[in-house]
Order: C-alpha cells, then structure tokens, then sequence
C-alpha cells in the first residue's frame, strides 16, 4: 500500500467519525428538544393552583394584572400609608404568604410592612 492511499483512508475513517458525531449530536439535541416541548405542552395543559392571591409579577403566567378576587365593593378608599426614607421609583410591591407587603426606595432600603 502506497502512502498516498493509507492517508486517503484516515482521511475517511475520520470523515465517518466526524459525520458520526455529528449525527449523534443532532440526535441528542432532536431528543433534547422534543422533551422540552413535550414537558411544556404538558404544563400549558395543566392546571395552575392559586395558592397565593398574587403569585407573581402581574399575577399570572399570562402577566393579565388581574386577581381572581372580587372587588366590586370597595370604593378605593385610602386605608394606610407608610413613609419610606426616599422616592419608590420603578419598583412593584411583592406580597408574601403572610400578607406582607415588601417594597424597594431608593434610599437603599427594601420595606416589610405588615399588619
């Protein structure tokens, strides 16, 4: 065999290695993508508990801003108030389970306010 021809079949022999995990990567990532549309169609279809009046930001996965609360009764009335060292600029109030209600100032200071 000539030196000319050994080359030539290495050079085949790592064609096939490379074509070959080339192939199992796009099969990992096919497998890979397939799972995560599987698992997020899956959750879409599920339903969704609330178990906190306001679970996150803008209320749902949908961000609708709107609570499943009735609150056609209340006429808007002011009810506390609660001076903070500086301005709240730009930051949403987070309710935890405990009614809670954290908020950021920029005074560098993040608020609990409770009951």
């Amino acid at each position: 065999m000539n030196k000319h021809r050994i080359v030539s079949i290495l050079e085949q022999v790592n064609n096939f290695k490379a074509k070959k995990s080339i192939s199992n990567l796009l099969l990992t990532i096919l497998v890979i993508s397939s799972l995560c549309v599987l698992i997020l169609t899956s959750c879409k279809n599920s339903p969704v508990v609330d178990v906190n009046p306001w679970p996150m930001f803008h209320h749902d996965l949908q961000h609708t801003r709107l609570s499943s609360y009735d609150t056609s009764e209340n006429n808007g009335t002011l009810k506390w108030r609660y001076k903070t060292g500086s301005y709240i600029f730009r930051s949403s109030p987070a309710i935890g389970s405990d009614g809670t209600i954290y908020i950021a100032s920029l005074d560098c200071y993040i608020y609990a306010v409770g009951h």
